[in-house]
């Protein structure tokens, strides 16, 4: 899979098709800033949002951070 941040949401390009994720499907925000991918194939997503959250199976978990402060990504590891 390829994961492309796009102008509203993410879309993961497989073969020779794209499935667009948006707040539709999950997403606490559509301005996702960085993405990555872990050991255990989940993709996690961040964004200027109160939620933090990941893609695994085509399914989006998101849950909320401690005292409902605002996550603003600056350089993720």
């Amino acid at each position: 899979y390829i994961w492309i941040s796009i102008d509203n949401g993410m879309s993961k390009f497989y073969r020779k098709k794209f499935k667009n994720v948006t707040i539709k499907d999950g997403l606490p925000s559509n301005d996702i800033w960085q993405i990555r991918i872990t050991p255990d194939n989940k993709t996690w997503f961040f964004s200027k949002t109160n939620k933090l959250g990941y893609i695994e199976n085509d399914i989006v978990y998101s849950f909320p951070l401690d005292r409902n402060k605002i996550f603003f990504p600056r350089i993720i590891l």
